[in-house]
Formats: structure tokens, sequence, C-alpha cells
């Protein structure tokens, strides 16, 4: 089963992402900041990440370069309610492998992901 880590500072908001991606035959493990995400990215495996951008302690884009810096290929699914052009540069810059908004579609969501590890899967 492949592991997703979902990361987002609303306990509502990330617990409604890890079901829609439990119903689609993921297995998740939640983070509430990027800190928290970044050292059981560092205990664990994981197939793909997706995290929000505005949290405290450490956003979005900082664990985003952090992931890229130890890992290259882990696909990252930014998943946020900032549309701002400039926020999306900055994401892919980063690293970001996809950008989505909130609030989101849960079939959308199912489909990047499922996408993201087909062609991860396919360069490994």
């Amino acid at each position: 089963m492949q592991q997703v880590l979902v990361v987002d500072d609303s306990r509502v908001v990330r617990r409604c992402v890890a079901a829609v991606l439990q119903e689609a035959g993921f297995s998740t493990v939640e983070a509430e900041d990027g800190c928290e995400a970044f050292d059981v990215f560092q205990q664990r495996a994981f197939d793909l990440v997706v995290t929000d951008i505005v949290m405290p302690n450490c956003d979005g884009l900082t664990l985003t370069g952090k992931i890229r810096a130890a890992d290259r290929e882990i696909p990252i699914v930014i998943l946020t309610s900032t549309a701002d052009r400039c926020q999306v540069d900055k994401a892919k810059a980063v690293g970001a492998s996809a950008y989505l908004l909130k609030p989101f579609d849960p079939g959308a969501l199912i489909q990047r992901v499922e996408t993201l590890l087909a062609s991860t899967s396919q360069t490994a």
C-alpha cells in the first residue's frame, strides 16, 4: 500500500484529505506543520506528500524545499487556499510537483495523486 504524508495545520482539512486518500486505497500519516512533517518524513518512507502552504513553525514551501533536498524524486502536492500566482511560482521553484486549490475536489486530488505516483514508478 502506498504511503502518503498529509500536512495541514487545520485538523478538519488534514483529516478530510486523509479520509479521501484512504478511501482510494492509500495509507496516510498526518502532521500538523512542516516541522512535525519533516521529522516524520525522516523516520519513514513515503511515496507522496500533500501539504498546505500557510502553517505555523514551518510553512509548506520551506517543508517542500527540505523534502526536495532529501529526496529529489518524491511527488509533492501543494494543497492550499492561496491562488496567488507568485505563490504558485514559488512552490514550483522549491520543487512542488503539483498545486491544487482548497476547497478541493476529492476526485481531482485522487487523479493527481495517482498520476504523479504512476509517473514516479515509471521513472524508477
